[in-house]
């Protein structure tokens, strides 16, 4: 049976940001992960005009000549049917939201048949276990589940011939900055988001405080979070750990919330797929000054639910292991306690009587010679403020 494509229109936003909605539907590609000996990167190849349709996670259209493609005939396992290539599959939370989804929205301008959505593993094949391939499509089915995307899923352990692929363009990236693409967000929002017409501020009852105390000493975190947590409870707030929840209970938790703050990290991707446009949301950052990841964390909520995010940007001096030259994904950060308690109350987020907790020195000393310990590593500071002494 054959299909039809019905294109999305693209928008002068999504012209100005660089989206275009296309998509390559072509039979009997070779569909190769990245090898990790000679650095080739992942690849869609159709040998029949040798054609470069896909490398590193985007869409091209580029003669190459086969000696230039690296993958043994031999090794090729036919995979039968109609698949939507999906790109690479991660499963860490936050790339998997943001990198995984990207080339999706295609499923929606398909009018036909297929058999499920293809990818290849993000670092590459063989998997280091055999057993992996069926724990990460198990993984990916369960989030695809709860984002109501009904479709099989096949994630290869090394090159397959494919009957036919279809392949749309990215609809998501964040870099440079976080931009997304209006069909893109339509396939997100339509599945998980409640419809703009019944989308009312009264009907919102929970006020959200996602927290990443118990994510342990391997994750980054704010030095002290335990303070800002029980100022929130007192001002009655849910203290949220989305790691302990599944999917589908994270969106129902964001789509019911008046508020949400969190502490910047992977976490607030997933709100935005299905909260209010009425939700006040506020960022307090752990990394940003430089850089502005926070305020690019903003850029999604905008983007996806025309929410402007409050910013919290109080960051005295960050913890990171020693020798190195900027604060990274994984690193401690102290900040101004009375600052951000001053922001939060400015911002209407606490109430103004709301008690203010915050630890003292000796307890952030020893917390740095614990997490030190937990991660044999030596700590050491990284100070923004190049005004402060060293």
């Amino acid at each position: 049976m054959d299909i039809h494509i019905n294109l999305p229109t693209q928008t002068d936003e999504d012209k100005a940001l660089g989206f275009s909605p296309e998509i390559i539907t072509r039979k009997n590609v070779i569909v190769i992960p990245k090898q990790y000996e000679t650095r080739q990167p992942h690849r869609v190849y159709d040998p029949n005009s040798n054609e470069l349709l896909y490398e590193g996670n985007a869409l091209c259209k580029n003669h190459i000549d086969r000696d230039k493609i690296d993958y043994n005939e031999q090794d090729v396992v036919h995979l039968p049917g109609r698949y939507v290539f999906g790109g690479f599959f991660r499963p860490h939370f936050g790339h998997f939201l943001v990198e995984c989804l990207s080339h999706l929205w295609a499923i929606d301008s398909v009018k036909g048949s297929f058999n499920g959505v293809l990818y290849v593993p993000f670092r590459g094949t063989p998997f280091p276990k055999p057993q992996d391939q069926e724990v990460f499509q198990n993984i990916c089915k369960s989030r695809f589940e709860a984002l109501g995307i009904d479709v099989p899923v096949h994630i290869t352990n090394g090159p397959v011939q494919v009957d036919e692929i279809i392949m749309g363009t990215s609809g998501f990236c964040i870099t440079p900055k976080i931009s997304s693409a209006s069909y893109f967000r339509k396939f997100i929002r339509t599945r998980n988001a409640v419809p703009l017409e019944e989308d009312k501020p009264e009907k919102l009852d929970r006020k959200i405080y996602i927290s990443r105390t118990a994510i342990g000493a391997r994750k980054g975190h704010i030095l002290g979070e335990a303070y800002l947590e029980r100022a929130f409870l007192e001002a009655g707030f849910e203290i949220f750990h989305p790691q302990h929840h599944p999917f589908e209970e994270q969106l129902s938790v964001y789509r019911q919330a008046q508020k949400i703050v969190a502490i910047e990290g992977s976490a607030l991707h997933l709100p935005p797929f299905s909260m209010s446009r009425h939700c006040d949301v506020t960022i307090i950052s752990r990394r940003s000054h430089q850089e502005k990841i926070a305020e690019n964390f903003g850029l999604q909520f905008e983007e996806f639910a025309s929410v402007t995010p409050n910013v919290s940007e109080n960051i005295v001096s960050s913890w990171t292991e020693k020798n190195m030259n900027r604060v990274m994904f994984d690193d401690f950060s102290v900040i101004d306690f009375e600052a951000t308690y001053f922001d939060l109350k400015k911002m209407g987020v606490l109430p103004k009587g709301t008690p203010q907790y915050s630890p003292s020195a000796v307890e952030l000393s020893n917390k740095i010679r614990e997490l030190s310990r937990l991660r044999k590593k030596h700590l050491t500071i990284f100070n923004w403020d190049e005004n402060l002494a060293d």
